[in-house]
């Protein structure tokens, strides 16, 4: 990656590109770790345009781009929760992930949480345990009828 990454608070214009990167994500993602009627599940949810519109008016969104090219983005809610994480297949492992989670902890801190918590995907595992995320618990997901395992996992703020 020659160019610069540029990080920004998404815009409502936003939503589509970052709900079809999430989508495309899962697609690609996620056969590694769940059966095809989970990944259909998880993606059902992604493709809920109300939930996604509540989500850009309730929550703190981070976008990582290259020339208006959508690389990835994450949610923090009022929870202190890490809502939604994701990065396109083709710029993970090289820093994106990293740097749009140094942005919602920042804001974590301007928000004076005392953690963040995330409910993680097997693939997203590893990225969040080398970022300081403990995990606390695994977690059954239940999305329109089918069971998908996750995991809390949580880091603690130094304010």
């Amino acid at each position: 990656m020659n160019a610069s990454i540029v990080l920004r608070r998404a815009k409502l214009g936003d939503m589509e590109h970052l709900q079809n990167l999430a989508i495309e994500t899962v697609r690609s993602i996620g056969p590694s770790a769940y059966s095809a009627k989970q990944v259909a599940a998880w993606v059902k949810g992604l493709e809920n345009r109300t939930r996604f519109r509540h989500i850009f008016d309730n929550q703190f969104i981070i976008l990582a781009e290259i020339q208006s090219e959508l690389l990835g983005f994450g949610t923090l809610d009022d929870l202190a929760t890490i809502d939604l994480f994701y990065v396109h297949r083709r710029f993970q492992r090289v820093g994106v992930g990293k740097k749009i989670l140094n942005m919602i902890i920042d804001e974590a801190v301007k928000r004076n949480y005392k953690t963040v918590q995330a409910y993680v995907s097997k693939p997203a595992f590893l990225f969040f345990s080398n970022n300081q995320f403990e995990p606390i618990k695994v977690h059954k997901n239940l999305r329109y009828g089918v069971e998908i395992q996750n995991y809390l996992m949580k880091r603690k703020i130094d304010c």
